[in-house]
């Protein structure tokens, strides 16, 4: 196998390319003749997809990452490809030879309902911003939207009768949702404060101060303002994203069906909303944990 490999970066080599990445291609190659080897394999025809498949799994067994491992393995279907085209080898098995999945990883801890409500109580209400401000984390926490989501609302898109929000989501999907009562007081509360004719069609969330009292939309930028400020006070560090994250994740574990929290979420399929239970299975493993102590003891 060894002469195949040194034949195969050859070839590599009078295509350009750098002496690099025939180093690189090598360490990789060397890695799995050495493995083969130790299967038994003398020869390049011994080279098949269950040989690929073990090599795999040794790679699994050793704790290497999904892209890593992907890595190693188009290296090794590259060569299995080569070898078939050369006459080396009966049978094409690199369409065969499977790539590992990319990992994906965990959103971030959630916060706790306590640290929700220690967030929110940062905000100051001495004038009409800091009412704004708190609505604007009530709606996020309340409703789990995304930042362009909350900042396009409408005063309109509100009904305070039906406790309801009209959200116009990512990618033209539009959703009505839920909205509890301490979210609907924040925002009661904000609308009461603020100056300037009110209408349907009016932002919800409007700049003030400066000049531009009641003529400006609340926008992204004062929203990461917002955060930074939290941010100064606040025991860990939070962003706008992290609400909706809390959202989701306090939904799960208080029993909600992840079909209805998907499409809380707005999210197009119920895998980007799974992610979610990784969350949920280590609280529910502290939990356990922490009962079968007290069980014992």
């Amino acid at each position: 196998m060894r002469e195949a490999v040194e034949e195969f970066l050859g070839h590599l080599g009078a295509l350009g390319r750098s002496w690099k990445t025939l180093l690189e291609y090598r360490r990789r190659l060397d890695a799995f003749a050495d493995f083969a080897r130790g299967r038994g394999m003398r020869t390049v025809r011994g080279l098949t997809v269950d040989l690929a498949r073990a090599y795999h799994d040794a790679m699994l067994e050793r704790g290497l990452k999904s892209s890593s491992r992907k890595t190693l393995m188009t290296t090794v279907r590259l060569f299995a490809s080569w070898c078939h085209d050369r006459g080396m080898v009966l049978s094409d098995i690199a369409g065969r030879i499977e790539l590992p999945r990319p990992e994906r990883a965990l959103p971030p801890t959630p916060l706790t309902v306590e640290e929700v409500e220690d967030l929110i109580a940062l905000v100051p209400t001495r004038r009409a911003a800091g009412f704004r401000n708190r609505a604007i984390l009530e709606t996020m926490y309340a409703c789990g939207l995304r930042a362009a989501e909350v900042l396009g609302l409408n005063v309109g898109d509100v009904d305070f009768l039906e406790a309801t929000v009209f959200v116009r989501g990512k990618g033209g999907k539009d959703r009505l949702l839920p909205i509890h009562d301490a979210a609907l007081s924040a925002i009661s509360d904000y609308l009461e404060r603020r100056s300037g004719k009110i209408s349907k069609s009016s932002p919800l969330f409007m700049v003030h101060g400066f000049g531009s009292a009641g003529t400006k939309r609340f926008d992204e930028a004062g929203l990461w303002a917002l955060f930074r400020q939290l941010n100064r006070d606040f025991r860990r560090h939070v962003h706008p994203h992290l609400l909706r994250h809390t959202f989701a994740v306090h939904l799960l574990k208080n029993g909600a069906d992840l079909r209805y929290v998907q499409a809380l979420l707005g999210h197009e399929s119920p895998d980007t909303t799974a992610m979610y239970l990784g969350l949920v299975k280590e609280d529910l493993k502290r939990e356990y944990d922490r009962a079968i102590e007290l069980i014992l003891a």
